[in-house]
């Protein structure tokens, strides 16, 4: 079998070499190149023949051939195998990969060749250079290479570039080795303005990760995040980051998620419309509660101050965060979080119900909860939710209950109901006795499903 894999790879090194005469224009070929270079980066991956392995190693290594050029002859090959319908191809580069950064001498200079080639006017050299980077960028990544301090200078200079996809590749770059990106900080602070939402977003990625790696600049960034009037979403991410990784300016940052509160939703990049950001318009205020509730007793002093806000949407969200944190001030929480049952926005309305039922898991509580939650089911017209249009995004997961996860489309009653039920059963049994035959119909679900749990779970534990 081994010999035949051998044989495999003989033939399969003058296909990949007969291709690349056919595309001999594709990339530079380095003048002291011999086209035997493939066939022996193809031998790499013989992980199963040792003495072909190391021989093709010493004679790769004897050929000289400058680092940028070794790697970008692998990803010449990966490219052109990729269009072959071998199955063992893959791996074969895959294992190659790996010998192909042993042999390397001097990684930095290997990027100094690479990066300047980004803005090649050959765009099959561009898009390889590319690609090699990658590759680059995920070895830094999984940490089996050692970061490029010496290349900090020229990736700066690249931000420069007039590709937006350059520059957003090389944000990337820095963000993977942030204790050596200090210098760059001034250009990622320009890139914040960037007229292309993918390198802004990269750059606020990237400033995050120097702020907490580097303490001494963290709050020249923290000024400049803060100062943004956009890309509110990334933002909030990197100053929840920022926040739990950095307690002494929690307080300044809890003022700046308030203020966020305050946005109408126009928390959209100005180039970026996704199906992420066209949801209720509430979304973007949930995420900042959620934000401020991980942040906890710190937000805890700032939050109760926005319960007094004039803007009914910030009392709300406020609200949640602080039941969410702990139920010290429920009894100034609950009544507002009874308002936001009623608020127009969806997202906003199924939070209430949850953070409701995290103060009901204190019995003291569950006497004020309960009242709220059967005048709603009572009083108030049914309406669909549509979990799944939310959840369907990717972002938001938070229509669950410890003992629930609800999919499709849930109507809002069934949710109370079902909150109603987790805190307080007996006040579902209660409603079999309603005048609303709707309210009957619901209770009588609710409790069929309920038993159903149970009986699941006592199954459960007599099979452990």
């Amino acid at each position: 079998m081994n010999k035949l894999k051998r044989v495999f790879i003989t033939c399969l090194s003058f296909v990949s070499m007969a291709s690349i005469v056919c595309h001999a224009n594709t990339v530079r070929p380095y003048a002291g190149m011999s086209e035997s270079l493939e066939i022996h980066i193809l031998q790499l991956g013989d992980d199963e023949a040792p003495r072909i392995h190391q021989a093709a190693l010493a004679a790769i290594k004897e050929m000289n051939v400058p680092d940028h050029q070794l790697l970008l002859t692998w990803a010449k090959l990966q490219r052109l195998l990729a269009a072959t319908h071998f199955i063992e191809n893959g791996l074969l580069l895959e294992r190659s990969r790996d010998a192909i950064f042993v042999l390397l001498m001097d990684l930095d200079a290997a990027l100094g060749g690479l990066l300047p080639l980004l803005a090649s006017d050959n765009k099959d050299e561009s898009i390889l250079a590319r690609a090699v980077i990658e590759e680059i960028s995920d070895a830094l990544k999984k940490s089996t290479i050692q970061p490029l301090p010496g290349t900090v200078p020229l990736l700066v200079k690249t931000l420069k570039s007039q590709d937006a996809q350059i520059r957003k590749t090389v944000a990337r770059l820095l963000g993977i080795m942030p204790s050596h990106a200090e210098a760059a900080v001034p250009a990622l602070i320009n890139a914040l303005s960037d007229e292309h939402y993918i390198v802004r977003r990269t750059a606020i990625s990237t400033l995050r990760k120097i702020a907490v790696a580097i303490p001494k600049v963290h709050l020249e960034i923290l000024k400049a995040l803060m100062d943004l009037n956009d890309d509110h979403l990334d933002v909030l991410d990197a100053l929840e980051v920022l926040a739990l990784a950095i307690p002494e300016v929690q307080l300044e940052i809890v003022e700046k998620m308030i203020e966020m509160l305050n946005l109408p939703y126009l928390a959209i990049p100005r180039d970026v419309t996704t199906r992420r950001y066209r949801s209720d318009p509430s979304n973007f205020h949930v995420q900042v509660a959620e934000r401020l509730q991980l942040i906890g007793a710190a937000a805890v002093p700032s939050l109760l101050k926005a319960l007094d806000a004039t803007d009914a949407n910030v009392r709300h969200h406020a609200a949640i965060a602080l039941a969410e944190i702990g139920s010290e001030h429920a009894e100034v929480v609950i009544p507002i979080l009874a308002d936001a049952l009623a608020s127009p926005y969806r997202v906003t309305q199924a939070k209430a119900v949850y953070a409701l039922q995290t103060l009901g898991t204190d019995p003291i509580l569950v006497n004020l909860i309960t009242p709220i939650l059967v005048n709603v089911l009572e009083t108030t017209e049914d309406t669909k939710l549509n979990y799944h249009n939310y959840s369907s995004t990717g972002v938001y997961h938070y229509y669950r209950t410890p003992t629930v996860y609800y999919y499709g489309s849930s109507s809002f009653h069934e949710v109370v109901a079902r909150v109603l039920a987790h805190i307080n059963l007996p006040a579902v049994t209660e409603l079999l006795r309603s005048e609303n035959v709707d309210v009957r119909n619901l209770a009588v679900s609710v409790i069929a499903e309920t038993r159903e749990a149970v009986e699941k779970f006592e199954k459960s534990q007599k099979s452990k």
